[in-house]
């Protein structure tokens, strides 16, 4: 299972959410109410209209598509994925409907999702222009854009409909559907405990977090954060304290969380504790939501009375009164999945891909042959884990075309099946050979991977700053509140301390690796 040793919890604000989440979590159809209203959760289906039957045929055989959605995923928009759903916005006449439609309409296409609205006016200049205002003809208005609606959605684009529904009586749960379930209630579960900053405070808590330290997460992590910040696990505040995180896990038959009853004190932007509703002091919580993160992370910011989260670069989240505990892998695998299979898809392991260059490079840089014996010290000595690393060579001809080049690269590890590509500073890149100074922008290889084209299936990890750290005597990623304990050595020094067989400070580079580098800088002056 992916994640670190401990857990940090804490309640806090979502800053924002980023756009471009899976879409296999979409919901096939969504129901949004005029902005007058509150966004919350909606308690029941969108409804099918009033029963309204005219005679049919008997014949009339329903005929399955023989493309799945999978495939039209695959060829529908830029953005791999079935991204077919339905958003009905409901209200009367000038709730503000269509402004909506529109406006959201515009911004998925901006991001590559296609999309269509379908509007209550325009509809009734073609498909519905035969139709009234009578009881019988709104019935019919709302039958054939439900069905339009739907196929749009089987297609794969998200459908926007604006329409005057539905009918107070169908409100009230007093009409019968027709192919659906019956409509109980259109209404908001007042509950709902979404953590998203308000607009007019969204300034100074970008501001705050600015000034705050901060928690790398993953994708995986950022997903189960929307969970939280839409409200999808109220009554949970933030990621789950230890206390929380035990009853899950621990509750086999019942998968409850108790309320802690009384009153819940308010601190900045966190709420401390959580309240549990319900007619017996339970809510069916069975799964655990938690942040793994390091032992360098606690380390790091015990005592921190709050941190930010970032994700690729954007501060997105503020965590408050965090609280660390120990994250007991194995107990929690066997206890939230029933196994600790390693072949289990959320739990098996990583495996890292070395995956030295085997084509040409400069003169003067080190050959293949020398860099595998590094490769092989360094697993030797037990600085890569040996189990769970994979060696091969990349054929493929250096370039040192910088971002173009490592496109190239990112792509061709992602048709090996690398779910992740690290990338480092410069990637592909070297000096000008006239000014001595970078050609490339240093940081630009992994801004681009970032919003390159056709690599959706490949998570980019920037590479942190690494330095030497003179204190712990080992290589660690540098912080800049604490330069005075660190030593950046350069490639220029490196390879004169190995010209002249010096060693450099203890813990800077394994030992056999060193003497491999010393013996390949050796050899090159027995040839001259």
């Amino acid at each position: 299972m992916d994640g670190g040793r401990w857990c940090i919890a804490g309640g806090h604000w979502f800053c924002h959410i980023l756009a471009g989440l899976q879409a296999e979590h979409w919901p096939h159809c969504l129901v949004l109410f005029p902005p007058s209203l509150e966004p919350a959760r909606i308690t029941s289906p969108l409804p099918c209209p009033p029963s309204h039957r005219e005679p049919q045929s008997t014949n009339v055989v329903f005929q399955a598509h023989q493309v799945s959605r999978s495939k039209r995923g695959q060829v529908v928009g830029t953005r791999g994925g079935f991204r077919g759903c339905t958003v009905w916005l409901t209200g009367l006449s000038g709730a503000g409907k269509t402004t909506i439609a529109f406006a959201l309409e515009e911004y998925l296409v901006s991001y590559g999702i296609p999309c269509y609205s379908l509007d209550g006016d325009n509809i009734r200049h073609g498909l519905n222009k035969n139709l009234g205002f009578t009881a019988t003809d709104r019935e019919k208005n709302i039958r054939r854009i439900a069905e339009v609606a739907k196929l749009f959605a089987d297609a794969g684009l998200v459908c926007i409909t604006s329409f005057i529904s539905p009918y107070t009586k169908a409100s009230l749960g007093s009409t019968q559907s027709t192919s659906g379930p019956t409509f109980q209630s259109c209404g908001i579960t007042e509950e709902v405990n979404e953590l998203f900053v308000p607009e007019n405070k969204l300034k100074l808590a970008q501001a705050d977090s600015s000034t705050l330290s901060t928690i790398r997460i993953t994708k995986l992590d950022l997903q189960w954060m929307q969970v939280l910040a839409e409200g999808w696990a109220t009554p949970l505040m933030g990621f789950m304290r230890e206390r929380e995180f035990l009853q899950p896990i621990t509750r086999a038959l019942s998968f409850c969380l108790v309320s802690s009853h009384g009153q819940h004190k308010l601190m900045a932007l966190v709420i401390t504790h959580v309240s549990f509703p319900g007619s017996d002091g339970t809510i069916n919580q069975s799964i655990p939501i938690v942040l793994p993160v390091t032992t360098e992370t606690k380390q790091r910011l015990d005592g921190c009375v709050a941190v930010a989260l970032e994700f690729q670069g954007t501060r997105v989240a503020i965590l408050r009164q965090p609280e660390f505990y120990e994250h007991r892998k194995e107990e929690r695998c066997a206890r939230q999945w029933g196994t600790t299979c390693p072949q289990h898809p959320y739990i098996k392991r990583p495996v890292l891909l070395l995956h030295p260059l085997g084509g040409w490079t400069k003169d003067d840089d080190v050959p293949l042959d020398w860099r595998i014996k590094q490769h092989a010290a360094v697993l030797e000595e037990g600085v890569l884990d040996p189990t769970s690393t994979i060696v091969a060579i990349f054929p493929s001809p250096m370039m040192y075309a910088g971002p173009t080049e490592v496109q190239w690269h990112c792509r061709a590890r992602m048709i090996a099946g690398a779910n992740f590509y690290i990338v480092g500073r410069d990637p592909g890149g070297m000096p000008h050979p006239e000014t001595k100074q970078d050609i490339y922008e240093p940081s630009h290889g992994g801004k681009v991977l970032t919003m390159a084209p056709g690599l959706t299936s490949v998570e980019i990890i920037p590479f942190r700053v690494a330095a030497y750290n003179k204190t712990k005597r080992v290589m660690d990623l540098y912080d800049e509140d604490r330069h005075a304990e660190f030593e950046f050595i350069s490639d220029t020094r490196m390879r004169k301390l190995a010209r002249s067989g010096e060693n450099p400070p203890d813990g800077f580079m394994a030992t056999k690796a060193w003497k491999v580098l010393m013996e390949y800088y050796s050899s090159l002056q027995r040839d001259q």
